[in-house]
C-alpha cells in the first residue's frame, strides 16, 4: 500500500497493477509495466511514493512453489520501470522471500522467511536499504525525528545479518548418557518422549543420531533438523540448524560432529542428493553438495566411526564410500544378497560389522509398510542372509532410518504411519532398543 492509500497487487495472471485512492474508494486499477521475462512475479511490496517496488519470484531452476527469491525494479521518471534484479545474498538465502513491505521513510524493508508456505516455520527479517537503492531513491535523513532508531529494538525482530532475537540462557533439558533416558530393552520403546519426541498425533520426530562421543544428538522434526548438546551444565534445548532448509531427509552426524549429512531433492528430476553442513566458529555453513561417488542416491545413508558413509543407489544396491584424505574418492559395493527383499536406508554399524535396512513388508504393495532386517559382516567380507528384526522392533506400521549408537548397544529407528513428516499427515517418534539379544556375542 502507498502513503496515500493507493493499493499495489497482482491479479491471478501475474500482472501488477496499482488502484488509485479517489474520493474514498478505489474506482479503477492501472498496469504497472514492469517487464519481468521469466521471472513468476508476486506479493508487490511498493514504495511509499511508489517510486520502487519489490516482489518475489520462484528462484530459478526451482519447481513452481519452491524457494523464492526477492527482486527489485525502480520507477523511472517517464514512468517506465527498470529490469527486475535480484536483491543478492545478504537478503535471499535457500529459503521462501517474500511478503515485502517498505517502511514509511524508506531506510528499511521488512519481509518473511519461511522454510514452506503451510505448516512451517517463519519469522519477520529488516534490512536498511541504502545500498540497494540509488540516491535519488532514498528519503532524506531525520524523517522520523524524535523516534527511537528501530534497529535498536533487537529483541523484537531478526535481523539480515544473522543476530538472531535476544534469548535468556535456557536451563538443560536433562542430565546424564543418552539423554538422561533409563535404559532400554530388547523390546523398542520410544526415545526421551515429551524431550525430544512429541508422542501425539500428527508430529513428527525421526532419524535420531548420537556423535560418536555420545555428546551431541542430531533429528528430524517436522522435516527440519534439530541437535542438542550435551554441556557441563546437561543437556541443551534443542535447536534448529537454519541454515539446512525444510523437507530434508536422513539427518546424520559426523563422528566428530562438526558435519551434519543430509539428503534432498533440490531438483526432483535428478533425484535424491547427499548434501553436507559444516560447524564454523559462525555457526552451521550453508549446505554443499558432496556430489559422486553418492549419485545417484537413493535418499539414504548413514556414517561409520571413520566418517565413511554407507549408502543406497537409485537401484537398490548398497555400498560404502571410505573417507581417504579428506574425501570420498569412491564407492564399494556391499554384496548382501537381499534375494526378494527390496532393501533401503542402511544404517551401519560404527565399525561396519553389521547393518540394518528397511525392506517392504512381504505381501505388501510397494510403498507401504515396513520392517527391520538385520545383516553382518563374516570376517571374510561376505554379508549373512538378512532376517527379520521380530514383533519386538517391528509393527503394524513402519519402520526404517536405523541409526546404531557408538557403543554398539542400541539402535535407534524411526517408526511411522507413512512418509510424509507433514503435522497435518503423518505422525512418526524416534524409537530405540537394546541390540544385546540381536547381535553374536562377537558382534556387540
Amino acid at each position: 500500500m502507498a502513503a496515500d492509500n493507493s493499493i499495489c497487487f497482482t491479479s491471478e495472471r501475474g500482472r501488477f497493477w496499482v488502484a488509485p485512492f479517489v474520493g474514498s474508494t478505489w474506482p479503477r486499477a492501472i498496469k504497472i509495466p514492469v517487464e519481468k521475462g521469466s521471472l513468476k512475479g508476486c506479493h508487490p511490496g511498493i514504495a511509499p511514493d511508489e517510486s520502487f517496488m519489490v516482489f518475489y519470484s520462484i528462484r530459478p531452476g526451482a519447481l513452481s512453489g519452491t524457494e523464492t527469491d526477492l527482486y527489485l525494479t525502480l520507477r523511472r521518471p517517464d514512468g517506465t520501470w527498470t529490469k527486475p534484479r535480484n536483491m543478492g545474498p545478504r537478503i535471499n538465502s535457500g529459503y521462501y522471500e517474500f511478503g515485502a513491505r517498505i517502511s514509511p521513510d524508506k531506510k528499511y524493508m521488512f519481509f518473511i522467511r519461511s522454510n514452506g508456505w503451510g505448516s512451517s516455520t517463519s519469522d519477520i527479517y529488516w534490512v536498511e536499504l541504502k545500498e540497494y537503492l540509488p540516491e535519488s531513491y532514498r528519503s532524506p535523513e531525520g524523517i522520523l525525528n524524535g523516534h527511537r532508531d528501530p534497529m535498536k529494538k533487537r529483541a523484537v525482530m531478526k535481523q539480515i545479518t544473522g543476530i538472531s532475537s535476544i534469548q535468556a540462557p535456557a536451563e538443560p533439558i536433562a542430565k546424564g548418557p543418552y539423554l538422561g533416558q533409563t535404559p532400554t530393552g530388547p523390546i523398542a520403546q520410544v526415545f526421551a518422549p515429551g524431550l525430544i519426541c512429541d508422542t501425539r498425533p500428527h508430529q513428527w520426530e525421526s532419524h535420531g543420531h548420537f556423535s560418536a562421543d555420545g555428546n551431541t544428538f542430531c533429528f528430524a522434526r517436522r522435516r527440519l533438523v534439530f541437535i542438542t548438546e550435551n554441556t557441563d551444565q546437561g543437556w541443551t534445548t534443542p535447536v534448529r540448524i537454519k541454515s539446512i532448509p525444510y523437507r530434508v531427509w536422513s539427518p546424520c552426524l559426523s563422528p566428530d560432529a562438526n558435519s551434519i549429512y543430509f539428503s534432498r531433492r533440490y531438483d526432483p528430476p535428478k533425484g535424491w542428493t547427499l548434501h553436507r553442513c559444516m560447524r564454523t566458529s559462525q555457526g552451521w555453513s550453508l549446505p554443499r553438495e558432496l556430489g559422486p561417488p553418492f549419485n545417484p542416491l537413493g535418499a539414504a545413508f548413514s556414517v561409520t566411526a571413520d566418517n565413511s558413509i554407507c549408502f543406497i543407489t537409485d537401484r537398490g544396491r548398497f555400498w560404502i564410500a571410505p573417507f581417504v584424505g579428506n574425501t570420498w574418492a569412491r564407492a564399494i559395493k556391499i554384496p548382501v544378497e537381499k534375494g526378494s527383499l527390496k532393501g533401503c536406508h542402511p544404517g551401519i554399524a560404527p565399525d561396519a560389522s553389521f547393518m540394518v535396512f528397511y525392506s517392504i513388508r512381504p505381501g505388501a504393495l510397494d510403498g507401504t509398510e515396513t520392517d527391520l532386517y538385520l545383516t553382518l559382516q563374516r570376517p571374510d567380507g561376505t554379508w549373512t542372509k538378512p532376517r527379520n528384526m521380530g514383533p519386538r522392533i517391528n509393527s503394524g506400521y513402519y519402520e526404517f532410518g536405523a541409526r546404531i549408537s557408538p557403543d554398539k548397544k542400541y539402535m535407534f529407528f524411526t517408526r511411522s504411519n507413512g512418509w510424509g513428516g507433514y503435522s497435518f499427515c503423518d505422525t512418526s517418534d524416534i524409537y530405540w532398543v537394546e541390540l544385546k539379544e540381536y547381535l553374536p556375542e562377537s558382534y556387540r
